[in-house]
């Protein structure tokens, strides 16, 4: 090569380097900008899943309420809990507990009484005696409201809720 044509080649290196150092920063500067608008995206997408986790939590939360303060005002209910209930009253409280379940679209609703032994149920119980014999006493001994999560992980069950509300019974 000639000493004519290297200040050629070395302003071609050094453009080429040039331009492939601002690339860089260009590609960095972007990646950082795509980045903090993706992970701000995510986190309000999060924010607004857990708001309307804590929503839907305070919605059963309310429904065991309503269902608390009717069922005693309910002398059926009441009697069932008892174990008194006549075949007639049973019949009833089975149809509400029916109409209860599947309206809130509920996979299971138990009457249990305070002892944990269940005395009605629809749509199926979803563990041994010994399972509401222990929610029973959990509910008693909190605010008589107990909302928890009971799904197996070991067996990678899907998330199964249950709310546990205590009914005052009249004497």
């Amino acid at each position: 090569m000639t000493t004519r044509g290297r200040p050629y080649l070395i302003v071609f290196v050094v453009g080429i380097l040039a331009i492939g150092f601002f690339s860089y920063r260009s590609y960095e500067a972007q990646k950082l900008v795509l980045e903090s608008g993706l992970s701000g995206e995510i986190r309000s997408i999060a924010d607004v899943k857990a708001s309307l986790v804590g929503a839907w939590r305070e919605e059963r939360l309310s429904d065991a309420r309503v269902l608390v303060a009717d069922a005693e005002l309910m002398p059926a209910v009441q009697a069932t809990l008892r174990g008194t209930a006549s075949t007639e009253m049973r019949l009833a409280v089975e149809k509400w507990a029916d109409i209860v379940r599947s309206s809130y679209r509920y996979s299971s609703l138990a009457l249990v009484d305070a002892s944990g032994q269940v005395r009605l149920f629809s749509g199926g119980l979803i563990g041994p005696s010994a399972f509401y014999d222990a929610l029973t006493k959990e509910t008693l001994s909190a605010s008589g409201l107990v909302f928890r999560d009971v799904a197996d992980r070991e067996q990678h069950l899907a998330p199964q809720f249950v709310l546990s509300a205590a009914i005052g019974l009249e004497s």
